[in-house]
């Protein structure tokens, strides 16, 4: 007999969950490599040639090529450069501008595939987002694919982009490189003019798939991420939602977030943490 210093047990209220009821959280895993040796992932952009006039845009994007880009060979050995690292070697993206504004990009990848990496291109949505090209970018060895999408809808993604019909080609774009195998991933830049509209964005991944990152442009959805708004949002737009996807979470404190409904697999620190169901 402990007399009154014995803890008594917890009245539990009706209606509630105890510890011992709740589903455990999944394990967090941890990537095979070590980046403080090499990189996860390299990004090059290829080029500032772009046709659309996007709002969040640090890439300086115009309508015309600078001189000054890496030649073809010069593209090639910075991939050389890449598989040197060894294995697992570090994921290849080429992003832009709109790398199809580069006229050797088939070539380009053909060489990165052939120095054992892979390789995924982030393109624009624009009328040069074809599935005849997109097909040739497999064919030369890419792997996967990543789109943006800002928005649920046509007003509010091209609104963004501030070019009519970009939301239509990309997801025709989307359909097209899911049906011949090409992975897919959809960046969305969090922000005010969309952040109501996460929950149906989350909603248009979970309909025709792929891997979800709503970082964007890393430096705006990482200063967004910490509000609770967004907390809120990506709760809800998480919850049920999730079975069959990746979602690349914008900041670390949302681990615990997606965690209640995703395995977690952080690949580096603080800024990418992909949750797989």
């Amino acid at each position: 007999d402990l007399g009154p210093c014995a803890r008594r047990p917890r009245r539990r209220r009706i209606g509630t969950v105890t510890s011992s009821e709740r589903r455990p959280a999944p394990p967090i895993r941890s990537p095979h490599l070590d980046v403080g040796d090499r990189p996860f992932l390299v990004i090059w952009e290829c080029t500032q040639a772009c046709p659309l006039a996007c709002r969040h845009c640090r890439a300086e994007a115009r309508e015309w090529r600078d001189p000054a880009e890496l030649s073809t060979a010069e593209a090639a050995d910075l991939a050389r450069q890449i598989a040197a690292f060894g294995q697992p070697a570090p994921l290849f993206v080429i992003t832009g501008g709109d790398p199809f504004a580069r006229p050797d990009l088939f070539d380009i990848v053909r060489a990165a595939a052939a120095q054992g990496l892979h390789v995924a291109v982030s393109p624009s949505g624009t009328p040069t987002l074809t599935e005849d090209n997109l097909r040739a970018l497999k064919d030369a060895g890419a792997t996967a694919i990543s789109l943006s999408l800002d928005g649920s809808t046509a007003g509010i993604h091209d609104g963004f982009r501030r070019v009519d019909g970009v939301y239509g080609w990309t997801l025709r774009a989307w359909d097209a490189a899911r049906r011949m195998g090409l992975r897919v991933q959809i960046n969305t830049t969090v922000a005010r003019h969309n952040l109501d509209d996460l929950p149906n964005i989350v909603r248009l991944v979970a309909d025709h798939g792929a891997i979800f990152d709503p970082r964007g442009r890393v430096g705006r959805a990482h200063r967004m991420s910490g509000s609770a708004r967004f907390v809120r949002l990506a709760r809800s737009s998480l919850d049920g939602k999730c079975a069959g996807m990746t979602v690349i979470v914008p900041a670390f404190a949302l681990v615990s977030v997606a965690q209640q409904h995703c395995p977690v697999t952080c690949d580096y620190p603080v800024f990418q943490c992909l949750f797989s169901a």
